[in-house]
C-alpha cells in the first residue's frame, strides 16, 4: 500500500513482545503451544487513547475457513449472523459483526499456531465494519476509493501475515 501524503506511523506491531516495532529475535511465546506473542503498541504520542485504537485480526487458521481473532487470541469462525447478535455493530443503519477490540482491552495475544493469509487491521476511533458473505465462506475488507464504503472516513492500516509453527517457507 502506498502511504497517503503526509501519513505517519500511528501505531505499530511488536512481533514477538520485545519492545521494538517489527520482528527481531527475543520473546518468550505465550498462549497454545506453536502461538508467539504480538503486542500492539500505541504511537499515536497522545493523539488518541488506547481505547480508540480499534484491532481487527482476520485469518484462516484451518485451510479455507476463515475465523477472527479475538483479544486473548481465540479463533473464531466468521460466521454472518453475528451482525444480528447482541453486541453487534451498526453503521448507516446496517448491522456488522462486531470482530474488533481495543488496545484498552488488549495489548498482547498470542497468535494461534497457525494463520494463513492473515490481516491485522488497526483503525481510530472507531471499528472496522467488515460484511461477511451469507454463506460464511469470505469477507469484504474495506475499500478506502469507494465513498459509499462504511469504512471510507475511517483512518486504518493493515498488516498482512502468515504463520505456521514448525514451518519454513
Amino acid at each position: 500500500a502506498t502511504p497517503l501524503p503526509g501519513a505517519q506511523t500511528l501505531f505499530g506491531v511488536d512481533a514477538n513482545g520485545d519492545g521494538i516495532i517489527g520482528s527481531a529475535p527475543g520473546g518468550a511465546p505465550v498462549g497454545a503451544t506453536g502461538s508467539f506473542p504480538m503486542s500492539l503498541v500505541n504511537s499515536t504520542g497522545g493523539a488518541y487513547r488506547d481505547d480508540q485504537i480499534f484491532v481487527t485480526f482476520l485469518g484462516q487458521t484451518t485451510p479455507g475457513t476463515w475465523s477472527w481473532i479475538d483479544a486473548t487470541g481465540v479463533a473464531h469462525r466468521i460466521d454472518h449472523t453475528a451482525a444480528d447478535a447482541p453486541g453487534h455493530l451498526v453503521k448507516n443503519g446496517v448491522n456488522y459483526a462486531d470482530m474488533s477490540f481495543t488496545l484498552a482491552e488488549a495489548k498482547s495475544l498470542p497468535v494461534p499456531p497457525t494463520v494463513q493469509a492473515g490481516r491485522v487491521y488497526v483503525s481510530v476511533v472507531e471499528p472496522l465494519y467488515i460484511r461477511i458473505s451469507p454463506d460464511d465462506t469470505g469477507w469484504a475488507g474495506p475499500s478506502p476509493t469507494n465513498p459509499s464504503d462504511p469504512n471510507f472516513a475511517t483512518v486504518y492500516d493493515w498488516y498482512e501475515m502468515s504463520y505456521s509453527n514448525g514451518r519454513t517457507a
